[in-house]
């Protein structure tokens, strides 16, 4: 529930501002941390946090090439602490399976798939021309109609884990 409530209000913040404040990223670690301090359960931390670890350092280069926010990133890792390993993997596939969907309804709504693969061509040619990874998009106004938010999808998928799904 609690880390429900987080992802709700980073979810406000995410679609409103497109920007996770720290200090709400700083008090989920705080609240997903204190869990397993208050039942005295440190080897849980120690099983759990590996997962967003290693979920930072997986997507640390698509935050690099500025194709996802380093809010999205540090909240979708700390979901590990509330989630626990087994869990966890499967928030990751349906929270992927989610934003594909939101990315594809935003394509079809904005019919503008085909200028989206153009540019995202214009970018892998831009990168074997440089022969070096470049930022993904760089102007905000185009990145605000091209990109989704994330806590969406992560919201979702949280509710689905937690439900069984």
């Amino acid at each position: 529930m609690v880390m429900c409530l987080f992802l709700s209000l980073a979810c406000l913040f995410d679609y409103s501002l497109r920007k996770i404040p720290n200090f709400l990223v700083i008090l989920m670690a705080a609240a997903g941390i204190g869990r397993f301090v208050i039942r005295g359960d440190y080897s849980a931390l120690f099983t759990c946090a590996p997962a967003g670890l290693i979920t930072l350092m997986i997507a640390f280069p698509i935050y690099r090439l500025g194709m996802i926010g380093a809010g999205d990133l540090k909240t979708v890792a700390l979901c590990s602490l509330f989630l626990g390993r087994s869990m966890y993997l499967r928030f990751i596939i349906f929270t992927l399976f989610i934003a594909a969907i939101f990315s594809i309804a935003k394509l079809l709504i904005k019919h503008n798939s085909i200028e989206r693969m153009k540019y995202f061509w214009e970018y892998l040619e831009d990168v074997i021309r440089n022969r070096a990874f470049g930022l993904y998009m760089n102007n905000k106004e185009t990145d605000r109609d091209a990109t989704i938010c994330l806590m969406g999808p992560v919201l979702i998928s949280a509710v689905a884990v937690l439900c069984g799904l």
